[in-house]
């Protein structure tokens, strides 16, 4: 059985507070946060480097793009309008593939390669198809607005749209 209290005022006076511990600091940080801080910073500048890179590396799209969309401004006429586009892609694909690849790609094989580069924008149309391969050698008179349209449209789904 366990003793019962004294009831002494005395006593009870000789008690004390709870001494609460002293509150942790959070700094400095153990050593295991500052490693964890030091692969945070090195990830971070790694993420950095490699989006610098691919942007560099899209310098020629962002070019290309600025090209398409003053052609579009301004209203160039159809020839015009189809022979920067046929340029711009050609440029593209140098941009990204070996030069005997792209320049032995004429007609068909041409209109098969842009495809094969931009498998989800498709060549819906075998006007533009034809536009792609003859287009540049097309007397101006002959090519329409709207098939300079569809070609610019194309491009720049394109130049968009590609991959190596």
């Amino acid at each position: 059985m366990t003793e019962p209290l004294p009831s002494d005022p005395a006593w009870l006076a000789q008690l004390h507070d709870v001494v609460a511990p002293p509150v942790v600091a959070w700094w400095p940080p153990a050593p295991a946060w500052w490693l964890v801080a030091l692969l945070l910073v090195l990830v971070i500048v790694r993420w950095m480097q490699m989006g610098w890179r691919r942007w560099r590396a899209n310098a020629y799209r962002r070019q290309a793009l600025r090209v398409i969309r003053q052609l579009a401004a301004r209203k160039a006429p159809p020839a015009e309008a189809v022979v920067t586009c046929l340029a711009l892609l050609r440029r593209c694909c140098l941009a990204v593939k070996p030069r005997g690849t792209v320049v032995a790609a004429t007609g068909p094989q041409w209109a098969a390669m842009l495809t094969a580069m931009a498998p989800k924008i498709a060549l819906v149309d075998d006007r533009l198809r034809q536009l792609l391969s003859d287009g540049a050698y097309r007397p101006p008179q002959t090519i329409a607005r709207a098939d300079a349209d569809a070609l610019l449209a194309f491009t720049r789904h394109w130049i968009q749209g590609h991959r190596a």
